[in-house]
């Protein structure tokens, strides 16, 4: 008598799009998902903590980066997995997007996620991906150095948190971050700027700490020329521009929380000759309280 056939395996195999919400899920399981030969685009939640010394990551059957068709990865975790993710990502042979999301740590001794490991994970996939989005979810993250993108020829569109693309002296001090767009894909079309909580767009972080005292005068000065430029160079010398979003999130300070609410603003001047000459768009959604001097827009 003929065995009848596993029609729920046959079933999975044939899913072209999964999502998984599993803290005990493994990178050698998240492995073999991608294998699955008709699966497109997988997103996983998970916060596992690396796999035992000596285990291979990849199942036998995926070693091959040919067999997978897998062409967006979302991937939200909270601790440090360089190298499980490195081993994942190269059996990933046709990604297009990869966005990844970093959560809350789980035990306070996990390694903070490393934005330069990231960097040469994804540097197997640096001839297919196109899109790129990295966020932090109150996540822990070692910034130094920051993500090196500038070898990702194809990528057309990023979103990131400030975060990501800077390192801690450049996230409290805006004149520092003068050469970001060396660092970033030179053939960019769209980018997404979000400042994180207690970083700001044309800011120091010595300009805001003593705002508790003397909120009025450290929140009207104007914006310092050397706190700009670095968002002038992306439109100077990243010309495959078309469409550049920065915006700020709330800070945690007494004095920011009834002001958190981001609104459109005016670029200020030297930004906004450099990205009409460039014909790049450009939004900015700023805290009102910080910048009184640029023109808010009506919603």
């Amino acid at each position: 008598m003929p065995t009848e056939p596993d029609t729920g395996a046959t079933t999975l195999v044939k899913l072209q799009n999964i999502a998984i919400i599993d803290p005990g899920l493994s990178f050698r399981e998240i492995s073999e998902l991608i294998c699955f030969p008709s699966l497109e685009q997988l997103a996983v939640k998970c916060h596992r903590k690396q796999e035992a010394a000596g285990c291979d990551v990849l199942p036998s059957t995926s070693r091959h980066p040919s067999s997978s068709s897998l062409k967006k990865l979302t991937l939200t975790i909270s601790m440090n997995c360089n190298h499980e993710l490195r081993r994942v990502l190269s059996a990933c042979s046709a990604l297009e997007s990869f966005i990844c999301n970093i959560s809350s740590m789980q035990n306070v001794n996990d390694d903070p996620v490393s934005s330069a490991d990231l960097s040469r994970a994804l540097m197997s996939c640096q001839q297919t991906l196109i899109r790129m989005e990295f966020n932090s979810i109150l996540g822990n993250i070692d910034s130094e150095p920051s993500l090196e993108l500038s070898q990702f020829k194809n990528v057309r569109s990023l979103k990131a948190s400030s975060l990501f693309l800077f390192e801690e002296d450049e996230q409290d001090e805006p004149a520092l971050r003068n050469g970001l767009y060396a660092r970033l894909p030179p053939s960019l079309e769209s980018l997404e700027i979000l400042f994180a909580s207690d970083t700001y767009a044309f800011k120091s972080l010595n300009e805001i700490e003593g705002s508790d005292d003397n909120s009025d005068e450290a929140f009207s000065a104007e914006i310092k020329a050397d706190n700009v430029i670095w968002l002038s160079e992306l439109a100077q010398y990243r010309q495959s521009l078309s469409y550049v979003r920065i915006e700020e999130d709330g800070g945690r300070s007494p004095s920011m929380r009834a002001h958190k609410t981001a609104s459109l603003h005016d670029a200020p001047p030297r930004v906004k000759e450099a990205f009409y000459v460039a014909h790049t768009e450009i939004d900015l959604y700023l805290r009102p309280l910080l910048y009184p001097s640029l023109e808010r827009h009506s919603s």
